[in-house]
């Protein structure tokens, strides 16, 4: 070994836990080993040139000797940090730590598999988003042909820039994932990503008026908050069947925006609720009390919307479930 080596060598056995107490050890050896790997140039402080290391291969080996010796150590002393441990290893995997499963991680998995059981099992009554489709003739049909189409057709070959949807992924037909998003009762989201949605607006009130449900952007920080993307999921099968056979878009395969969906997302994206229409629930940050109210609740049920009364009384059983979720300990005690 080169004197550099030695010193290293030195290093590694003086932070093993049979040399030392409490973490400050197992965390000098956390912060040693990328240098072994060439993530780091400096180790235990000071600069070093591993291609002058001919035992580099086995000092990175003794490193990570001492740090599973301190995974084992915190089992017993200290679990919460050995959970640390854990964490820090599987979000660095070049590392090559692959450390076992804590018992704490393995029961807190099988308490999310339980909470999560325990929601599906709550949902499971209420069928599919997708069933709830009656009030729009074709619309059921229509949608599994969109969604057949988005599998093959990725967002950025249809949508334009503007809307950012090039990342947007497809939801699956689950009310699960309705109970995730919580916009407007009366939005079914389809896709997404990052906090924007692309879905159904399901007003009643258009469906009496023989206008179609029409497919609308929603954004989490820009304004407006809802916009008007196609006139109906039927156009939205076209251009998504243009775009898989490569032909031209012309714009006005989007169809039409409707005087009266023009009004209604207005309302959507009027954030005063005097200005507000009944139905519609005040903002965002409001979701939870509007889940609860009984008016909303009414206005809806007494329109015929039924995808709007379950996605409230989905609701509640989703932030229910996050709410056990939230008991849940962050790490050990």
């Amino acid at each position: 070994m080169t004197k550099i080596e030695e010193w290293i060598a030195a290093r590694i056995a003086e932070c093993s836990p049979t040399r030392t107490s409490g973490r400050s050890g197992a965390a000098e050896l956390l912060r040693a080993l990328p240098f072994f790997s060439g993530k780091a140039t400096q180790i235990f402080g000071m600069m070093a040139d591993r291609s002058k290391m001919p035992e580099l291969a086995s000092l990175r080996a003794a490193c990570k000797e001492a740090i599973r010796a301190w995974y084992e150590e915190c089992g017993r002393t200290d679990p919460a940090f050995q959970v640390d441990m854990y964490q820090f290893g599987a979000k660095h995997p070049e590392l090559g730590l692959a450390f076992a499963e804590p018992p704490w991680v393995a029961e807190q998995k099988a308490r999310m598999r339980e909470l999560q059981r325990e929601r599906d099992a709550r949902l499971l009554p209420y069928g599919r988003p997708s069933d709830t489709l009656a009030v729009w003739p074709g619309l059921q049909q229509q949608l599994s042909e969109l969604r057949g189409l988005g599998a093959r057709v990725p967002f950025d070959v249809v949508m334009s820039d503007a809307f950012g949807m090039f990342q947007f992924e497809w939801y699956p037909d689950d009310w699960a994932s309705v109970g995730e998003i919580q916009h407007d009762p009366a939005f079914y989201p389809l896709a997404g990503a990052d906090g924007d949605c692309f879905g159904l607006l399901l007003d009643t009130s258009l469906a009496s008026q023989g206008i179609a449900a029409p497919l609308v952007h929603y954004s989490h920080e820009h304004s407006p908050v809802y916009e008007w993307v196609f006139e109906s999921c039927a156009t939205a099968v076209h251009v998504f069947s243009a775009a898989a056979m490569n032909r031209p878009r012309p714009s006005s395969m989007a169809g039409s925006q409707h005087a009266q969906v023009t009004e209604l997302l207005q309302a959507m994206n009027d954030f005063d609720p005097p200005k507000r229409e009944a139905t519609r629930i005040a903002s965002w940050q409001s979701i939870h009390e509007s889940t609860r109210d009984a008016a909303t609740f009414g206005a809806f049920e007494k329109a015929g919307n039924i995808f709007a009364v379950r996605s409230l009384a989905v609701w509640e059983i989703c932030n229910r479930y996050h709410e056990e979720k939230q008991k849940m300990p962050y790490r050990p005690t």
